[in-house]
């Protein structure tokens, strides 16, 4: 997750300098905006929000980069409010929900970059964010090695019949030989 990050965060950076890169490593853009992107502020530090917590090694890759971060959440009222117009870029997981009227008070201050630190863009309104100009980047193949853990996982526990073996334990009875599984040559 932290490479997918770093990934996200390049995406990022590389559309704040002006590039139009609908894919950078393993980062995706979603709807480029028309408008150019221009989210630096004279030299100064671009502000960062991460809204639903990271990794401490993501937190201290992004700070090393050079960016302001801070780490707190925000209530819907504040993220209507114009919370978001304070930061250059905003990077939330599935906790937050970001709605048109939060990308476009954002907008309205200095938010550019929208990064979704996971595969899914299902809490940003990515229409709403075209509109104001804020692009939306994602990290689609963050959970891969995770999914396929769980795959060969499952696969292994069907394999021994470990469902059986634990339903027995559970109740009380040693299960040993179905859980043996079976080889097939």
């Amino acid at each position: 997750m932290i490479m997918c990050v770093s990934h996200m965060i390049s995406a990022a950076l590389a559309l704040a300098a002006g590039l139009s890169l609908p894919v950078v490593g393993r980062a995706r853009a979603f709807r480029t905006p028309s408008r150019p992107i221009s989210i630096s502020n004279s030299g100064a530090a671009q502000r960062v929000l991460v809204t639903d917590g990271l990794a401490p090694a993501a937190l201290d890759a992004l700070a090393a980069g050079g960016a302001d971060v801070t780490s707190r959440s925000l209530t819907e009222d504040e993220l209507c409010a114009g919370a978001l117009a304070a930061y250059d870029a905003v990077i939330i997981r599935s906790a937050t929900t970001l709605r048109a009227d939060a990308l476009s008070a954002g907008a309205a201050g200095r938010l550019r970059v929208v990064g979704r630190a996971g595969v899914g863009v299902d809490n940003i309104d990515v229409a709403g964010a075209h509109a104001s100009g804020v692009t939306v980047v994602n990290t689609p193949s963050a959970s891969t090695a995770s999914v396929v853990e769980m795959t060969l996982a499952l696969l292994f526990a069907a394999a021994r019949n470990l469902p059986a073996a634990d339903r027995g334990l559970r109740s009380g009875e040693w299960l040993k030989p179905p859980a043996r599984g079976e080889i097939t040559r």
